[in-house]
Order: C-alpha cells, then structure tokens, then sequence
C-alpha cells in the first residue's frame, strides 16, 4: 500500500489473514449449515429483523404466501423451499420462518450499470459493472455452490440467498437495474428481481440460456417484479434485458460498451414507460457523465482499463447539481467489477468487489477458484466498517490519489497470481492453484483492511 497509510510488511506478516467461509454449499442439509455459520455474529439482528417483520403480518397471510411461491419455485423444479427449511432449522426457526422471512424481506433496486464488450477493453474481456445505490445497512458478499446447480459468488444483502450482482462458474455474470415505472399491474406472486438473478446464475450457462430462461418467465407470467433491467455476460458476449411482469425486451452488446441507469431505452418499452421529468433528469445527466467517460478511454490507445472503471464508479462529477446527478452518490453502497475468463471459467472468472460504499472501499478481487468468501465480507462487518469510514470521512474528501494508488498494488499483485495460478491449471495442478490462490486473496484482503482503517482523508468541498 502507499507509504505514509501505517500499513507494513511486518503488520501483514505478523497478524492473522482473514478467514474464509465456503458459504451456503452442497445438499440441502448441509446447505443450510453452512449458509448460517457464514452469517457470524449476524444471527441475533437477523432474528430481530424477522420478528420485526412478522409482527406486521399475520401468520395466516404468511402462510399463504408461502404456500403460493413455492408452487412457483417447484414449476422450475428448483430444491429453494427445502434449501430454506434446512436453513430456518440450522437457525433453530420453525421450518417455513426463513422461507417467509426471504418473501417479507426484499430490497428494492436503483444502480448504475454498463458492459464493456471484449474489444472496447484493455484486457479484451467482457465486463460488467454494477455501481449499487441502496440502504448501506446490511451489504454482504456469498458464496453459494447449491447441489446440482452452477456455483457463484456475488453480492447483496445480508441473510438473503438472492444477489444483486454475481457470476457463476461458467463465467456468466449478471447484474440488475431498476427501469421504469411502468404501466403494467403489479404481480403479487412470481419472482422477485433478485430471484430472478439467481434463478439464471444457478442454472444458465451462457448469455443466450439467460435469454430462453427469461422469454419463458415472461410468458409463464412468473416475474412479479416492476420495470427491471438485467445485465448479463459470458466469456464471449453480453446482452440487455428491459423487462415488466408483462414485456420483455433483450438486445445484444455487439461491440463498444452499453449502459444503463434507471431508464428503458429499449424498442416498445418507452410506451410502458410512466417516469417523470425530474426522474428522467437525474438519470440521463448520470449516463452522460458515465457514456463521455467510457468513449474517452475507449479511444485512448489503451481502452478501456480496469481501473477506468474503477475511478467512474467514483466520480463525484455534477455532484453540485444534487447527489442523485453523479456516478456514485451517498446511496452507492458497493460495486462489483465482474471478469468471466473464456480459458479456465471455473477458476480465474473474478468478480473485483468494493464492499460498501465505494468512496471508502477498496476493490479487491475474488475469483471462482477461491471456493469461498471472506468471512469478514459474508457476515457484514465489511461493509458495516466501510459505512462507518464514510460517515468519518464524508463522500467528497481529497483521498481519490491514495485510493488509486492502493489499487495499482492490489491489481498488480493478483495479476502476477493470475499468470502464476494459470500456468498451474494449465498443467492440471487445480488444487495447488486454488491453495495459491486463497493465500493471495487472503493477504490482498488484509492488506485492504489495514489501509482502509488509516485511510483518513480531508474533506473536499465544491
């Protein structure tokens, strides 16, 4: 890390790396094990948050709901509602509590997303980025590796099982926005947005899978989300879905880039459309700022790098116009950066996470081969300390330098490990690449940690 942050080798080598956690992994049974002990010191609030919620609903309405959504989730032959008793049981809940709790408890999508095509970036990789702009109580990452299903690690909210940005073993990334407010009645049973997500993760493959899975969740009239826009990518292309519970549009990222806020752009969509002025102002002066950005680095002789997106996430451009004009606001609460890899998918495919918000975080990366998740990033607390640095440091503060310079390190480190870690795999050494692989995501994570405790910039005023 830069000098003059308090972060030595000799601290990094002296203290204890972050521990790891395989997340929510394998049968049912043990499905639900695991997803609980990933929570921590989480449990009690999470008990408290369900309690909250039950007392607003009366147990027969519940039950209802309950016994309504799993129908649905069994129309797809997917094992969610067994996978939640097992939970609710790790947890000591009555068997239907967790399952009617993840029903009460979702969250609602905003964000600013785009895909980088592979010939727009420096890497010649697909990309996408997700900017999230929700609550920053409760941010979490997981792992998930359900049984028979594709294994993914993404982001989202504490003691859900659903991400809002994730990729999969087979390099298929995914990530959502909200749309617009739209003129199609409201659903009160199908899926949610963030079910949606890992409906796809857990059983699609590639971009044109996701797009027969959702053309079949349209026309089953199973999506009870409102105006949605999805995200998604593989090794080799990416498309964008603008969606309703009743419509859905999805057009191909041919070449360049493509980006959304929270507005539909797609051909019919429009005439969905009941969004406002106001609304509409705040989102397009976004994507322009994000759309001159990404065109002036794609026409550098470099592309488009990794860490130009990373410093888009951030800007704090037009912010004196009002907060919900610029790139990353007060509500950006994390950010993922997600890299399928077309040659070895299951491994090296990394998901390069800032863990709260964004001003105050680090990215650091996790690729598939880790097989798990810090436990610092699964049951909270990371996200919690990020929240905690920005109320101490503010949003608009002059440590962007520090924070670039952080992340050349990081960046260079994993790169190194990445060409060590596929030479390996190319050998067939998986395991001694996975082991190689953990050791280095452990120490960049500590090492993130030590920095971001010392990170104590000045404020910056317009």
């Amino acid at each position: 890390m830069p000098e003059g942050e308090g972060v030595s080798e000799a601290e990094v080598t002296t203290s204890a790396l972050p521990a790891f956690v395989p997340g929510a992994v394998g049968e049912p049974g043990s499905y639900g094990d695991s997803f609980v002990r990933a929570l921590g010191g989480s449990v009690s609030a999470l008990t408290a948050r369900r309690d909250a919620l039950f007392a607003g609903v009366p147990p027969e309405q519940r039950a209802e709901m309950a016994a309504r959504h799993r129908k649905i989730v069994e129309h797809y032959q997917l094992p969610w509602y067994t996978e939640c008793r097992m939970i609710a049981r790790a947890l000591g809940w009555e068997d239907e509590a967790f399952w009617q709790f993840l029903l009460l408890n979702d969250g609602f999508t905003a964000c600013t997303s785009w895909i980088v095509h592979a010939g727009a970036g420096a890497d010649g990789r697909m990309v996408l980025h997700k900017n999230r702009d929700y609550d920053p109580g409760g941010q979490n990452a997981m792992f998930h590796a359900p049984a028979g299903r594709y294994r993914w690690f993404g982001a989202g909210d504490l003691w859900r099982i659903t991400p809002r940005m994730a990729i999969n073993e087979a390099g298929l990334a995914v990530a959502m926005n909200a749309g617009d407010d739209c003129s199609d009645p409201n659903r009160k049973d199908g899926f949610s947005v963030s079910e949606v997500t890992k409906w796809l993760l857990e059983t699609c493959g590639t971009v044109e899978e996701v797009k027969n899975s959702l053309r079949r969740l349209t026309a089953d009239g199973y999506f009870r989300g409102g105006g949605t826009i999805l995200f998604f990518i593989d090794p080799q292309s990416g498309a964008i879905a603008e969606m309703s519970p009743e419509h859905l549009v999805i057009a191909d990222v041919p070449f360049g880039f493509d980006l959304r806020s929270n507005d539909w752009k797609l051909p019919g969509m429009v005439s969905l459309s009941e969004r406002g002025h106001q609304g509409l102002m705040a989102e397009y002066r976004r994507e322009l700022y994000l759309r001159r950005g990404l065109r002036r680095c794609m026409q550098s002789p470099e592309k488009i790098r990794l860490a130009d997106i990373r410093a888009l996430s951030r800007s704090r451009e037009s912010a004196d116009l009002g907060d919900l004009t610029s790139l990353c606001r007060s509500s950006t609460v994390s950010a993922a950066t997600m890299v399928p890899d077309g040659e070895f998918p299951a491994e090296l495919s990394c998901c390069w996470l800032s863990l709260g918000p964004v001003r105050n975080s680090l990215y650091v990366p996790v690729p598939m081969g880790l097989q798990g998740v810090p436990e610092v990033f699964a049951d909270g607390r990371w996200a919690a300390r990020c929240a905690e640095w920005q109320k101490q440091n503010g949003i608009d503060h002059d440590g962007d330098a520090l924070l670039i310079a952080a992340e050349q390190e990081i960046e260079s480190r994993y790169r190194a490990v990445e060409a060590e870690v596929r030479d390996l795999l190319r050998q067939g050494g998986t395991g001694k690449a996975r082991d190689i692989l953990r050791k280095e995501c452990a120490v960049i994570c500590q090492r993130a940690g030590q920095f971001l405790a010392h990170f104590h910039p000045s404020p910056k005023r317009f």
